[in-house]
């Protein structure tokens, strides 16, 4: 077993070599067994009481996020799609299950690898470490990051056109968050699938459009409404903040622990601050929230170009093994982390691309599962999340086509 002081000097490398980590985990027995004792004393392992306090705090806000979640979820439509809502609750369960086994996994190897370490390395972060560490690992990484990012927006953009609040939007969020990607967005997905657009949304529209007739200016729909001018461009920079961190992960991570860390907090915050600033200060009218088709043009292309990026780099270092193809896909379980983060892509990106089907067919649908390998999954997304904007804009100039119209049989 390794003396602590040499564990400390291990651990304050940055970040710790591949050497130095294997001299630890050799002199390390191996971890306890799955068990939940085991579980509960991993996880409560750490600094003391400021990490119980910490992981208390956490599972409290998840098992919160839930509940609001359950409670807002909409009944009567929930008994007119009983299968399909049936079908995404055990879809859902079960990615929470397999996600969170390995994360358990990790926690119970990480606190017998430090167990006599008295700062061991924050648990998080490193989690985040080993999924970025390795090029062909990080290709399957990316895939989930860069989807969420893009997922975010069109989420809340199609939730505020049913009335689905944004302390909900904070729910699924956290819940995306601090549980499973794969385990919230497809029930927050069906949600919106299965609700119609809100008539307070309609309502809102109208009296928006009334006020700036009165006001001798034009009724634009897509013009934000005047107490929230910058949403949307604060939107496009939460947007390409999320995806500059997710760029600068894997590059930093061989580097400097500090700039890591601060890709990361940036990531995980930085698309809770626009459903936040709505909780915080509502509005009756969703204009504004969500990305415009220009915005989602750029981002398409911005993910497209880090997908190419990611996917050279993941190639390149699969070629260097005899077996580059199997290579590949044994990066997907190279540790715990790595696993973990892999289903929880493939999941989502099953959940995304059922809500395509939903919304566009099944021919669609096809396009997005044969292309997402070679254009990614959050452009193809993004795309998406394009088109739906698109189709509001002909409906809009449809009906104020056939408004001028009628205007005109009246004269």
């Amino acid at each position: 077993r390794l003396k602590p002081s040499r564990i400390d000097t291990a651990r304050t490398m940055k970040p710790v070599g591949t050497a130095a980590k294997a001299a630890l985990r050799a002199a390390t027995p191996p971890p306890p067994p799955f068990t939940l004792d085991n579980v509960i004393v991993a996880l409560g392992s750490g600094d003391g009481i400021g990490t119980q306090i910490r992981t208390a705090g956490y599972f409290a806000v998840l098992i919160s996020a839930i509940l609001l979640i359950a409670a807002a979820w909409p009944k009567a439509a929930a008994y007119k799609h009983l299968p399909t809502v049936f079908l995404t609750l055990c879809f859902s369960a079960g990615a929470l299950v397999l996600t969170w086994r390995l994360i358990l996994l990790f926690v119970i190897d990480h606190a017998n690898l430090h167990r006599v370490n008295p700062d061991p390395p924050n648990l998080f972060v490193e989690a985040y470490m080993v999924v970025c560490d390795d090029a062909a690992g990080w290709w399957w990484s990316s895939l989930l990051l860069m989807w969420v990012v893009i997922a975010c927006p069109l989420a809340v953009r199609e939730s505020e056109m049913r009335g689905i609040g944004p302390w909900v939007q904070l729910a699924y969020l956290c819940a995306a968050f601090l549980g499973a990607v794969s385990f919230s967005f497809p029930l927050w997905l069906l949600h919106i699938i299965v609700t119609p657009q809100a008539p307070a949304f309609q309502a809102a529209v109208k009296k928006d459009k009334k006020e700036k007739k009165r006001k001798g200016a034009p009724a634009d729909d897509e013009a934000p409404p005047s107490n929230e001018p910058a949403l949307r461009s604060f939107w496009s920079t939460c947007v390409g903040g999320g995806l500059c961190s997710v760029l600068v992960l894997p590059l930093v991570v061989a580097h400097s622990r500090n700039s890591f860390i601060v890709a990361l907090i940036v990531l995980h915050t930085v698309l809770l601050v626009p459903s936040a600033y709505r909780a915080i200060f509502p509005s009756p009218n969703p204009n504004g929230t969500g990305l415009i088709i220009q915005d989602y043009l750029a981002v398409a292309a911005s993910s497209f170009m880090i997908h190419l990026a990611n996917t050279a780099r993941g190639v390149a270092g699969a070629l260097e093994s005899d077996t580059p193809l199997s290579t590949f896909f044994a990066a997907t379980a190279r540790n715990y982390c790595q696993a973990s983060i892999s289903i929880d892509a493939v999941l989502a990106l099953f959940a995304g691309g059922a809500f395509v089907f939903a919304q566009r067919g099944r021919y669609v649908f096809l396009a997005y599962a044969f292309l997402w390998p070679l254009l990614s999954p959050a452009a193809l997304f993004a795309l998406h999340g394009a088109s739906l904007e698109m189709e509001r804009m002909a409906k809009k100039d449809a009906e104020a086509k056939k408004a001028a119209e009628a205007e005109e049989k009246k004269k």
